[in-house]
């Protein structure tokens, strides 16, 4: 059969948590699909109060256009062959060719053998349970959310215990918060080297994330992602948009969910629907890379927690383990978030938060800019730095900077941020940093919440949103920070926890000359 472009394949992995059962049999769904196709705006909420940047004249306008230079993998030509795939084709046991496809992607996908590729064309598949053989990657094949998956009530991908596989393209969909108890729309479990690309997953069905990986997971990659609206667990309580959960025993001795990259995503709530989390790395996991996400908007929905959870919020499987080791959280934007924190670090060991910018999470359903817990497991060591912190003004309960639940990190390096219209009462002291800025406007680009309505309809619009969060050239910020791979004991896992670069894709200097924020103006 033809050849086609090859897509690049990074390879990682991950497996869902988040509701009931590993596997629930769900019942299929007859409804239509949601109309949801409407154009695209400009991404900021021009509603929400910004904080006063104090633009320069050389403020230059972000380029829609260009894209951040992300890809950081081997172009892998296709070793097998290529199964087409038509909402007009027609299956048979010949199908396949392009010019006769098959009708379902599930025909095609049971003819698929390792090395193959699955080319779905566009038009709306409405499938389910659609599960991906070891080896194979299922790809939209006119452009990316070209090939669309809707699956009612139901699950729509599902990777189990499969290796090297992968979905790139695709709008996911079902009904949200519809039918039984399930898992997870895309559901990733007990695999290895799996990725996610490029694709929309938005409103799962009821007591299911949008993502849910679980399992023994080894390697995982989800980028350049746009999702929103978990399901429901309760009337009154949420799933997450990801979810990432060490569900099995350790693999000899180490944690059972390692090496997970989550890059260049934006995960947010809609108002009218509600949300709690918005990715929660929780039990048994080492080595999470979070960089070059939008968090947010998000509502404060079920029980309020930390949008972004690093560990486990109360008892710890076994409190002489941390539930979460070695997270590095950078080059992301928190903006318009909701609930105890925008970031939450609970019985967790050497979590690296740096060169992120938090913007206008405040208001009467905020209690804290960064929650900090070690109820079972003390709190290991901490690192914040290289951070803006603009317009963060959090009410509930008071509010505060650090929210400090027990005790504090064993070891907590904090210093080289910039303070600007934020909060100033803290639990652990945030006022006294020796080289860090306060009351001066970082001078960012364009901020704003990001609008959700109406809703997105194509990948464009993130790296506009990126790039309303870089800084002037003439900001304070610029050349004040630290270089976060010259300090004593950054994780080194991979290749990935150790790249210099920026929000971007731009690759920031070796030396303590770095920007504070995600962009490095400088380079």
């Amino acid at each position: 059969m033809r050849k086609v472009l090859a897509f690049s394949l990074l390879l990682f992995l991950a497996c869902g948590s988040g509701g009931s059962g590993d596997e629930p049999d769900l019942p299929a769904s007859s409804d239509t699909s949601p109309d949801v196709a409407v154009d695209a705006a400009i991404p900021v909420d021009d509603a929400a109060a910004p904080v006063d940047t104090a633009l320069g004249e050389d403020v230059v306008e972000p380029e829609p256009d260009v894209a951040p230079d992300v890809a950081v993998a081997d172009v892998v030509e296709p070793t097998g062959e290529q199964w087409h795939v038509s909402p007009s084709g027609s299956d048979s046991e010949s199908c396949g060719l392009e010019e006769s496809p098959c009708q379902l992607l599930a025909t095609a996908l049971a003819k698929a053998q390792e090395g193959d590729q699955v080319l779905a064309h566009a038009g709306t598949y409405e499938e389910k349970s659609l599960v991906i053989p070891s080896g194979v990657w299922l790809i939209s094949a006119d452009g990316p959310l070209q090939a669309k998956i809707y699956s009612g009530e139901k699950r729509a991908v599902y990777f189990n215990e499969v290796q090297s596989a992968g979905i790139d393209g695709f709008e996911i969909y079902g009904d949200w918060n519809a039918g039984t108890p399930g898992d997870g729309l895309v559901r990733i479990y007990n695999s290895e080297d799996i990725a996610v690309r490029n694709c929309m997953v938005h409103d799962a069905p009821h007591d299911q994330d949008c993502i849910k990986v679980s399992g023994v997971i080894r390697g995982l990659l989800i980028e350049n992602v746009i999702a929103w609206n978990p399901g429901m667990r309760t009337e009154v309580k949420y799933q997450e948009v990801l979810d990432i959960f060490g569900s099995e025993d350790e693999v000899d001795g180490e944690p059972p969910v390692q090496d997970v990259v989550v890059r260049g995503c934006w995960f947010f709530h809609t108002p009218e629907r509600g949300g709690d989390y918005l990715t929660y790395a929780k039990v048994n996991v080492r080595h999470v890379l979070y960089e070059n996400n939008i968090f947010g908007p998000s509502e404060a929905g079920g029980d309020g927690n930390s949008n972004v959870g690093i560990g486990t919020p109360n008892g710890n499987p076994d409190p002489s383990k941390p539930s979460n080791l070695q997270t590095i959280v950078r080059n992301n934007v928190f903006a318009g978030l909701k609930g105890d924190a925008p970031l939450g670090i609970r019985n967790a060991s050497e979590a690296w938060v740096y060169n992120n910018v938090f913007y206008n999470n405040s208001g009467p359903e905020v209690r804290a800019v960064m929650e900090l817990r070690g109820n079972e497991y003390a709190l290991g060591p901490v690192h914040v730095f290289n951070n803006i912190f603009a317009g963060n003004q959090p009410t509930l309960k008071g509010g505060t900077f650090y929210w400090l639940r027990d005790d504090a990190p064993t070891a907590f390096m904090h210093d080289h941020n910039l303070y600007f219209d934020t909060v100033t009462d803290s639990e652990v002291p945030m006022d006294a940093e020796a080289n860090s800025l306060y009351d001066q406007a970082p001078l960012l680009v364009e901020p704003g919440i990001p609008a959700v309505d109406p809703l997105p309809t194509s990948l464009d619009v993130l790296p506009i949103l990126r790039a309303r969060f870089g800084v002037s050239a003439n900001s304070p910020a610029v050349n004040q920070g630290l270089d976060a791979l010259s300090i004593e004991g950054h994780p080194d896992w991979s290749e990935d926890a150790t790249r210099r670069w920026d929000i971007a894709g731009q690759e920031r200097p070796e030396g303590d000359s770095w920007d504070l924020g995600a962009e490095e103006k400088s380079p």
